[in-house]
């Protein structure tokens, strides 16, 4: 449903993921929704959460999170 990305913050230099839709999975407001959770998250300080990131306003949907290295 999208691509992720390992990208640099460059504001602080810290890892963090891309996260794009593709596009036959083009965002809709209810998709989209998980951005009303980002505030809480990002207010969180615990191993178990990624935290999200705000931006400013995009021209497309993506959302920046925590880089967190490991797998499945």
């Amino acid at each position: 449903m999208s691509t992720l990305f390992k990208a640099t913050d460059l504001k602080d230099g810290k890892l963090v993921a891309i996260k794009i839709p593709h596009e036959r999975w083009k965002p809709t407001r209810s998709w989209w929704s998980v951005s009303s959770a980002r505030k809480p998250s990002a207010e969180l300080d615990h191993p178990g959460v990624v935290k999200t990131y705000d931006g400013e306003d995009r021209s497309r949907s993506y959302m920046v999170i925590e880089w967190v290295d490991g797998g499945c």
